[in-house]
C-alpha cells in the first residue's frame, strides 16, 4: 500500500492509515453527536408546542436522549397529533360555528339569549321582531311582507328601538313617567326637551339612556352619540379605529354613562360623518390634521377634562391630542392600541400604504373578502348587525380616506408620543386581544413605557375588537376603571 501511494504521489491525510481512520472517526462522531443533540433540541421544542404537561415533555426528551434515532422515530409515532395552537384554532372554529348557529337567538344589543318568537328582549327591551298585523306571527324587522299570510308590512322601525308599553290604567296618585323610546345610535335627534326618565335596566345594573345628534365643526358634520349627564365638563370620549365608527362603542356608552358623560364620534371620512376631500384648512388626512377637527369638536361639546377611550388607529389620534393637552386628560383606556415602538405595520396596512397596490386591494375587497379579513383573530365571530353596518359604511370615499391616512404616516413605530406622555404619569387601562393579527398582544405590556401605572388585561379569547367581540365584559372592565378614577379624585 505504501508503494502504491508513493507511485501516484499521494499520501494519507493523517500521515498513515491509522491516523486517517482516526480523523474519519472523529468527523463521523461529531456529526452523529450534532445529529443526536439536534434531535433532542427539536423534540423539546416540538413537545412544548403539543403539550403543556411537564411530565410528558420530560419523558419525550428522555426517549430521544437515550435511544437517539430509534427514540426519535418512537416519539414521532406517540406524540400528540395536533399542536396546542391547532387545537385552540379548532376550538375557536367550533365556537364560531356555534356562534353562527346561535346568532339569531341572541339579542343584538345586549347579547342575552332570546327565543326565536320573542318580540323584544326581556333584559334590555330592544325590539327583535314585530308581529304581523293579520296573523300575529313574529316577523323579522327587515321583512316587507308576511310569508305566512301575505300581509304587507309597514317600514321597519329604527334599530334597537324599544317598543312602547301599553297605556297605563288611570291612577289616583301621581302618574309614573312614561318609558322612553331608545334612539337609534346612528340617526340624529333634535334637542331633548323631555324630562329625564328612569334609567333602563339591564340585569341588576342601570343603563344610561343613549342619545343621538350631529355635531358640525369647520363645516364637517359627524354623528354624535352620548349617554349620561348632557352638559358635564368631564366626559369619557371614545375614538374609533380605521375602519370603524362611533357604533363600535354602542355597548359601552350606556354602561359608562351611568358614571359620567360618555361621548362617541364618527371621525371625518368614516362611518356616517362627512367625507370631504380635505380636513379643515385644506389639510390632507393625517394624524396631525385630525387635531384641527377633534380639538374644536371637544371645545364645542364643552369637554374640559377627558377620559379617552381609544381603539386601534384612533389611539394614535387620541394620544396626539393627549400629548397636546395633557392637563385636560383624566385617564386613558387603550383597546388594542397605544404607543408602538418599533412597529412595522401589518400585511393589510402595508398594502394600503403602497401606491397602486393599495387601490388594487381596495377594489378587490368584496363584502365576502371584508368579512374574511374581519374573522382573522375573531373566529368566534363578531356581532352580525355591527359587522354589516361597518361594511355598508366602508364605501368608496371612506376607502380613499383610509389610503390617504395610512400613507401620510411617516413612522408607525415612533416613540415620540410615548416620550411626550411619560412625564405626565397618566393613569391608563390597557385591553388587548391575544388573537389580534394586526398588532401583537406583546405591545400591551410595553404601554408601561409611556404609562408606568397602566393596568393591563390580555384576553386570550379576543382579537382586534375585544369591545365588540365581548361587549359586556369590556363594558364592565372599562366601567370599573372609570369608577376607580372618579373615586380617586
Amino acid at each position: 500500500m505504501t508503494g502504491l501511494t508513493d507511485l501516484v504521489g499521494l499520501s494519507w491525510p493523517g500521515g498513515s492509515p491509522e491516523n486517517t481512520g482516526l480523523i474519519i472517526a472523529v468527523v463521523v462522531g461529531a456529526y452523529l453527536a450534532a445529529f443526536w443533540l439536534a434531535g433532542v433540541v427539536w423534540t423539546g421544542r416540538d413537545i412544548r408546542q403539543r403539550s403543556d404537561d411537564p411530565i410528558t415533555q420530560v419523558v419525550a426528551v428522555l426517549i430521544v436522549f437515550v435511544f437517539n434515532l430509534p427514540g426519535w422515530m418512537l416519539y414521532r409515532v406517540l406524540r400528540p397529533t395536533h399542536t396546542l395552537e391547532q387545537r385552540y384554532e379548532r376550538q375557536l372554529e367550533e365556537e364560531a360555528l356555534l356562534h353562527d348557529l346561535r346568532a339569531a337567538l341572541a339579542c343584538p344589543r345586549c347579547g342575552s339569549r332570546v327565543d326565536d318568537d320573542y318580540i323584544a328582549c326581556p333584559r334590555c327591551a330592544a325590539q327583535l321582531r314585530r308581529p304581523c298585523n293579520a296573523c300575529e306571527r313574529p316577523l323579522d324587522t327587515s321583512w316587507l311582507l308576511c310569508p305566512w299570510c301575505g300581509e304587507a308590512l309597514a317600514p321597519a322601525p329604527e334599530p334597537f328601538a324599544v317598543p312602547s308599553p301599553p297605556p297605563a290604567a288611570p291612577q289616583t296618585s301621581a302618574p309614573l313617567p312614561a318609558q322612553p323610546t331608545a334612539p337609534s345610535f346612528s340617526e340624529p335627534l333634535g334637542p331633548q326637551t323631555a324630562e329625564p326618565q328612569p334609567a333602563e335596566r339591564t340585569g341588576a345594573s342601570a343603563m344610561a339612556e343613549l342619545r343621538s345628534d350631529r355635531l358640525s365643526v369647520a363645516g364637517i358634520s359627524s354623528p354624535l352619540a352620548e349617554a349620561g349627564p348632557a352638559d358635564a365638563h368631564e366626559a369619557a370620549v371614545c375614538i374609533h379605529g380605521v375602519p370603524g365608527s362611533g357604533r363600535d362603542f354602542q355597548w359601552l356608552l350606556p354602561a359608562a354613562g351611568d358614571l359620567l358623560r360618555s361621548i362617541a364620534l364618527d371621525l371625518p371620512g368614516f362611518g356616517r360623518a362627512d367625507k370631504p376631500p380635505t380636513l379643515p384648512g385644506g389639510a390632507p388626512y393625517s394624524i396631525e390634521a385630525y387635531q384641527l377637527w377633534l380639538a374644536p369638536a371637544l371645545e364645542q361639546l364643552g369637554v374640559q377634562r377627558a377620559h379617552l377611550i381609544l381603539h386601534s388607529f384612533g389611539g394614535i389620534i387620541g394620544l396626539m391630542w393627549a400629548a397636546m393637552h395633557p392637563q385636560r386628560v383624566a385617564s386613558i383606556t387603550l383597546i388594542d392600541s397605544g404607543v408602538l415602538p418599533g412597529y412595522r405595520g401589518n400585511l393589510l396596512a402595508n398594502m394600503w400604504r403602497t401606491p397602486r397596490l393599495g387601490e388594487l386591494v381596495q377594489r378587490a375587497t368584496t363584502r365576502t373578502l371584508f368579512k374574511l379579513w374581519m374573522r382573522r383573530g375573531n373566529l368566534a365571530g363578531l356581532n352580525h348587525r355591527w359587522l354589516n353596518e361597518l361594511i355598508d359604511e366602508d364605501e368608496r370615499e371612506s376607502r380613499r380616506v383610509t389610503l390617504e391616512l395610512y400613507r401620510n404616516i411617516e413612522d408607525l413605530g415612533s416613540t415620540l408620543l410615548g416620550d411626550a406622555l411619560r412625564p405626565h404619569d397618566i393613569n391608563a387601562l390597557v385591553l388587548w386581544g391575544k388573537r389580534d393579527p394586526y398588532i401583537s398582544w406583546r405591545y400591551a405590556e410595553r404601554q408601561r413605557q409611556a404609562f408606568p401605572r397602566a393596568q393591563t388585561h390580555i384576553w386570550p379569547d379576543a382579537g382586534h375588537w375585544p369591545h365588540v367581540q365581548h361587549p359586556q365584559r369590556a363594558a364592565e372592565t372599562i366601567s370599573n376603571f372609570l369608577r376607580s378614577q372618579l373615586a380617586s379624585r
